[in-house]
Protein backbone atom coordinates (compact mmCIF):
# COMPACT_ATOMS: atom_id res chain seq x y z
CA UNK A 1 0.00 0.00 0.00
CA UNK A 2 1.61 3.58 -0.89
CA UNK A 3 0.73 6.52 1.82
CA UNK A 4 1.63 9.85 1.51
CA UNK A 5 3.38 11.65 4.38
CA UNK A 6 3.63 15.12 5.15
CA UNK A 7 6.61 15.32 7.32
CA UNK A 8 5.69 19.33 8.31
CA UNK A 9 2.51 17.29 10.25
CA UNK A 10 5.04 14.69 12.03
CA UNK A 11 6.48 15.26 15.24
CA UNK A 12 10.01 15.02 14.40
CA UNK A 13 12.40 17.70 12.64
CA UNK A 14 12.18 16.44 9.62
CA UNK A 15 15.69 16.38 9.12
CA UNK A 16 16.30 14.30 11.65
CA UNK A 17 13.33 11.99 10.48
CA UNK A 18 14.91 12.06 6.94
CA UNK A 19 18.33 11.33 8.49
CA UNK A 20 17.07 8.19 9.93
CA UNK A 21 15.13 7.24 6.86
CA UNK A 22 17.76 6.82 4.95
CA UNK A 23 20.86 6.65 7.50
CA UNK A 24 22.76 9.65 5.54
CA UNK A 25 22.80 13.35 6.85
CA UNK A 26 22.45 14.84 3.36
CA UNK A 27 19.68 15.38 0.71
CA UNK A 28 22.12 14.02 -2.45
CA UNK A 29 21.57 10.67 -2.70
CA UNK A 30 19.51 8.31 -5.10
CA UNK A 31 16.46 7.77 -2.94
CA UNK A 32 15.49 11.74 -2.72
CA UNK A 33 13.64 12.91 -6.21
CA UNK A 34 12.30 16.79 -6.56
CA UNK A 35 9.35 17.93 -8.07
CA UNK A 36 8.17 21.77 -7.87
CA UNK A 37 8.54 22.57 -4.53
CA UNK A 38 8.55 19.78 -3.17
CA UNK A 39 11.17 16.74 -2.34
CA UNK A 40 10.25 13.32 -2.18
CA UNK A 41 12.00 10.08 -0.73
CA UNK A 42 10.45 6.82 -1.27
CA UNK A 43 11.58 4.23 1.83
CA UNK A 44 9.40 0.46 1.90
CA UNK A 45 7.05 1.43 -0.81
CA UNK A 46 5.23 4.40 1.54
CA UNK A 47 6.17 8.12 -0.48
CA UNK A 48 7.26 10.60 1.95
CA UNK A 49 6.82 14.52 1.03
CA UNK A 50 9.94 16.60 2.53
CA UNK A 51 9.74 20.46 3.22
CA UNK A 52 6.87 21.34 1.66
CA UNK A 53 3.23 21.73 1.77
CA UNK A 54 0.19 19.05 1.55
CA UNK A 55 1.16 17.49 -1.92
CA UNK A 56 1.23 13.88 -3.02
CA UNK A 57 3.86 12.09 -3.62
CA UNK A 58 3.73 10.95 -7.54
CA UNK A 59 5.24 7.47 -7.23
CA UNK A 60 5.34 6.73 -11.10
CA UNK A 61 6.88 9.93 -11.80
CA UNK A 62 9.76 9.28 -9.51
CA UNK A 63 10.29 5.97 -10.23
CA UNK A 64 10.11 6.99 -14.15
CA UNK A 65 13.01 9.48 -13.04
CA UNK A 66 14.74 7.01 -11.05
CA UNK A 67 15.17 4.61 -14.34
CA UNK A 68 16.95 7.43 -15.94
CA UNK A 69 19.51 8.49 -13.57
CA UNK A 70 22.75 5.99 -13.28
CA UNK A 71 24.38 6.59 -9.68
CA UNK A 72 27.77 5.80 -8.05
CA UNK A 73 28.06 2.26 -7.14
CA UNK A 74 29.62 3.11 -3.89
CA UNK A 75 28.51 6.91 -2.63
CA UNK A 76 25.09 5.91 -4.60
CA UNK A 77 25.35 9.50 -5.40
CA UNK A 78 23.57 10.43 -8.89
CA UNK A 79 26.30 10.77 -11.58
CA UNK A 80 24.71 10.71 -14.84
CA UNK A 81 21.25 11.83 -16.31
CA UNK A 82 19.35 10.75 -19.60
CA UNK A 83 16.59 13.82 -19.14
CA UNK A 84 14.44 12.06 -22.37
CA UNK A 85 15.09 8.77 -21.43
CA UNK A 86 18.27 5.94 -22.12
CA UNK A 87 17.23 5.67 -25.92
CA UNK A 88 17.35 8.76 -27.19
CA UNK A 89 21.07 9.38 -26.91
CA UNK A 90 21.11 12.65 -24.57
CA UNK A 91 23.32 12.48 -21.14
CA UNK A 92 23.90 15.19 -18.71
CA UNK A 93 27.05 14.36 -16.79
CA UNK A 94 28.91 16.63 -14.23
CA UNK A 95 32.53 15.42 -15.51
CA UNK A 96 31.25 16.19 -19.50
CA UNK A 97 31.05 19.69 -20.95
CA UNK A 98 31.05 20.96 -17.13
CA UNK A 99 27.39 19.13 -16.89
CA UNK A 100 25.95 20.60 -20.48
CA UNK A 101 23.68 17.82 -22.47
CA UNK A 102 25.77 16.12 -24.67
CA UNK A 103 25.26 13.03 -27.16
CA UNK A 104 26.45 9.91 -24.84
CA UNK A 105 29.88 8.79 -25.83
CA UNK A 106 30.69 11.61 -27.76
CA UNK A 107 31.51 14.27 -25.08
CA UNK A 108 29.71 17.10 -28.16
CA UNK A 109 26.92 19.50 -25.91
CA UNK A 110 23.87 19.79 -27.85
CA UNK A 111 23.79 23.61 -28.22
CA UNK A 112 27.16 22.92 -30.52
CA UNK A 113 24.98 20.44 -32.63
CA UNK A 114 22.13 22.53 -33.09
CA UNK A 115 24.31 25.64 -34.21
CA UNK A 116 25.84 23.97 -36.32
CA UNK A 117 23.02 22.49 -37.84
CA UNK A 118 21.76 26.08 -38.49
CA UNK A 119 24.60 27.33 -39.45
CA UNK A 120 24.49 24.89 -42.44
CA UNK A 121 21.11 25.46 -43.23
CA UNK A 122 19.95 22.47 -41.35
CA UNK A 123 21.81 20.00 -43.68
CA UNK A 124 21.99 16.65 -41.54
CA UNK A 125 24.79 15.10 -43.83
CA UNK A 126 27.08 18.29 -43.53
CA UNK A 127 27.03 18.55 -39.42
CA UNK A 128 27.83 15.08 -39.70
CA UNK A 129 30.66 15.31 -41.83
CA UNK A 130 32.29 18.14 -39.84
CA UNK A 131 31.60 16.45 -35.95
CA UNK A 132 31.85 12.60 -37.02
CA UNK A 133 28.50 12.29 -35.63
CA UNK A 134 25.44 9.89 -37.42
CA UNK A 135 22.25 10.78 -38.62
CA UNK A 136 20.26 9.85 -35.03
CA UNK A 137 22.67 11.58 -32.88
CA UNK A 138 22.24 15.26 -34.96
CA UNK A 139 18.32 13.93 -35.01
CA UNK A 140 18.16 13.78 -30.96
CA UNK A 141 20.43 16.95 -30.72
CA UNK A 142 18.31 19.20 -32.74
CA UNK A 143 15.63 18.03 -31.42
CA UNK A 144 16.39 18.23 -27.45
CA UNK A 145 17.38 21.96 -28.20
CA UNK A 146 14.48 22.52 -30.48
CA UNK A 147 11.92 20.88 -27.26
CA UNK A 148 14.09 23.31 -24.87
CA UNK A 149 13.79 26.68 -26.65
CA UNK A 150 9.94 25.85 -27.18
CA UNK A 151 9.73 25.72 -23.05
Amino acid sequence: MNKNIDLLDQPLYYPTFASKLTGQNHFAHERFFTFQKGIYIDKEHISYELLSGCQGAMTEFVEQLGAQIDFHTVSRFPIRWYPVGREKLIVIDPFISFGRPTIDGTGINTETIFNMYIGEDKDIEKVGFRMNLNHNQIEAAVKFETNLEAA
